[in-house]
């Protein structure tokens, strides 16, 4: 799929086919996605991601994606489990180029026809190769580009709406915006931290988390470790001096036998010049 090419048939598409604006975000977002899985036939991405990418509450979601699919840009099939995504196909205005291509093979194997049979049966299976060489390419890119889209923004927007507050349009972006700081990993951390902490202004508290970590070089959970165990080193308290009166009986008696036992040493004073 041509990515500069869509983006221009479904405008051009849209001055005779009106959608609302949370339809067209929702394309827009959903080609963005496309794009990631190297154009999968169809890929699946959480309802939370798309309504943080696109700025939609759950209802306005449903509606423009039941808009575009009514308008034949998109096929979508709900998933038959619980917490899971549904499956999204694009449908492509790039069939006529298709058609085109279609039209130069033929053309061309007209042209194939001209030659010796034997020479004609050496290129078509030249040409059959190198086309299962190339699905076979495109086959496997597909096969380990990942299907689902943004599981680490889902897992946060998921961890927020159950343990912090609903998740708004703005909320979403926000959190998007911690992402960006950093990553989704430890993006997610801050947030679990800022809950423990019982903070009160809790999307500050995780972003200044995040800065501190970043100014840090923090990249991973594992620096995150590194750093709270070489602090609890630090903050051990060291080892405080015991009075007497905090010993034990055994140690008294130490004490008292050391003490009835010391004898002064002698001094010889004749030698003194006065």
């Amino acid at each position: 799929m041509n990515y500069l090419k869509e983006l221009v048939s479904f405008h051009d598409w849209l001055d005779t086919n009106p959608l609302s604006s949370g339809a067209i975000a929702l394309w827009h977002t959903l080609m963005a996605i496309n794009n990631k899985t190297v154009w999968s036939d169809e890929f699946t991405v959480a309802n939370l991601t798309l309504q943080a990418k696109c700025g939609l509450s759950r209802q306005q979601l449903d509606r423009s994606r039941k808009q575009l699919m009514n308008a034949g840009r998109i096929v979508y099939t709900k998933s038959g489990r619980a917490n899971q995504a549904g499956c999204y196909a694009l449908v492509r205005f790039d069939t006529q180029d298709d058609h085109k291509a279609s039209t130069v093979r033929t053309r061309n194997e007209h042209d194939v026809t001209t030659l010796s049979k034997p020479k004609q049966n050496e290129i078509k299976q030249i040409v059959r190769q190198q086309q299962s060489l190339s699905d076979e390419r495109i086959k496997s890119t597909r096969e380990k580009s990942s299907a689902v889209v943004d599981a680490g923004f889902a897992e946060i927007a998921n961890f927020y709406e159950t343990n912090i507050a609903p998740l708004t349009p703005q909320i979403g972006q926000v959190l998007g915006e911690m992402c960006d700081e950093l990553n989704s990993e430890l993006a997610l951390l801050a947030l679990k931290k800022t809950v423990l902490a019982n903070a009160t202004h809790k999307i500050n508290y995780s972003f200044g988390i995040i800065r501190s970590w970043r100014s840090q070089n923090f990249t991973t959970i594992t620096d995150v470790e590194n750093d709270e165990k070489q602090k609890a080193r630090k903050g051990q308290p060291k080892a405080k001096v015991r009075s007497l009166f905090d010993a034990s009986s055994e140690t008294l008696e130490r004490q008292r036998k050391t003490v009835e036992n010391y004898k002064p040493k002698e001094i010889d004073y004749s030698n003194l010049p006065f």
